[in-house]
């Protein structure tokens, strides 16, 4: 296990919030499609793609029923955030958002998701209730029905599980296409959310890969494929350990 250092202050965090959102922009969005795939109920996590889709609509959900009014949220940055920033933020990633990528078969999920980060970036409540609303709506279908585990453990579950995927299947960053086309940019970058690396949060029991959530987030948003591959193999040594 290696040392780890502080993950950062508000400021830096806000620093890597700003990166991510800025290829946000590279995003095309349309479609009207709606999410029909069920969650996985095994307690082994789903990571196929079509694992990612229902767990991040069955995060949406968990915030939309546990986490209350957006507005009544408080702080949305570092280890006393609301829990529901981050767990958004990690929904919204799995849909592409974080990197720029829409989902061939649901692009309106990826749309709904990149408002929700763009809310995130500028700590806008109303876009956030928003883009929670339509991705809620685009998942309409889904039968998440609580059945996925979303709780604080189960996202950091999710989060080792899907850092092991990424590796196996998209091997090293060297090897993947451009950013807005190859899935694996937004995978890496929904590991780090997991984790809260999207706004400094430190996820309970998961501590030791805060510092890799946080750099995976900021490495996505830099394309700094070495940072993603140290902190991916770091990831999985610390789920390991």
């Amino acid at each position: 296990m290696r040392e780890r250092t502080n993950a950062g202050g508000p400021w830096r965090a806000r620093s890597r919030i700003l990166a991510a959102g800025a290829v946000t922009g590279l995003l095309t969005m349309a479609g009207i499609s709606g999410c029909v795939f069920l969650p996985d109920v095994t307690g082994t996590p789903d990571v196929s793609p079509e694992g990612q889709i229902s767990f991040a609509c069955a995060l949406a959900s968990h915030v939309s029923e546990e986490r209350g009014d957006v507005a009544e949220w408080g702080s949305f940055i570092g280890e006393d955030a609301n829990p529901g920033v981050s767990e958004l933020a990690a929904a919204a990633s799995l849909v592409g958002a974080v990197a720029g990528y829409t989902l061939p078969d649901h692009p309106e999920l990826s749309e709904s998701g990149t408002l929700v980060i763009q809310g995130i970036v500028r700590v806008d409540e109303a876009a956030i209730a928003d883009g929670l609303d339509q991705m809620i709506s685009a998942c309409d279908g889904a039968d998440t029905g609580g059945q996925a585990d979303v709780s604080q453990e189960g996202q950091g579950a999710y989060a080792c599980a899907l850092a092991e995927y990424v590796i196996a299947e998209h091997g090293e960053s060297s090897t993947w296409g451009t950013l807005g086309e190859e899935p694996a940019w937004h995978l890496a970058g929904s590991v780090g959310a997991l984790f809260g690396g999207a706004n400094a949060y430190v996820l309970p029991e998961y501590e030791s890969q805060a510092e890799s959530g946080n750099n995976l987030v900021s490495g996505v948003g830099r394309l700094d494929g070495e940072t993603i591959d140290a902190e991916l193999a770091a990831v999985v040594a610390e789920c390991d350990s």
